[in-house]
């Protein structure tokens, strides 16, 4: 499955969410980071094997806050206040990028 150019190189769709958590800890790991990933947190987005995004499903709103990994970094960070938020500035990204 695919969207085109859109999230190009990362995995974001039904057919490998299953994947993303096994990927995260793996990475998690190597890095010998002490991060606890949890049960509740949903891993929905995969980017080459070393970036990773997801949210807290204990969240009790509808559009929880988006928590983001990158290989070899110590620590978990808030990169969007929602989900919605983040799915928007992911779209205005790429469209931003094509106008290069």
């Amino acid at each position: 499955m695919a969207a085109g150019r859109f999230l190009k190189g990362t995995d974001v769709f039904y057919d490998s969410l299953s994947e993303n958590r096994h990927a995260f800890e793996t990475v998690l790991a190597l890095d010998k980071n002490p991060f606890s990933l949890s049960n509740k947190k949903f891993i929905f987005q995969n980017h080459q094997g070393y970036i990773f995004h997801f949210f807290d499903t204990t969240f009790n709103e509808d559009d929880p806050p988006v928590y983001g990994y990158r290989e070899g970094e110590l620590k978990t960070q808030l990169v969007s206040g929602s989900f919605s938020s983040f799915l928007q500035e992911s779209f205005d990204e790429e469209l931003e990028g094509r106008k290069v």
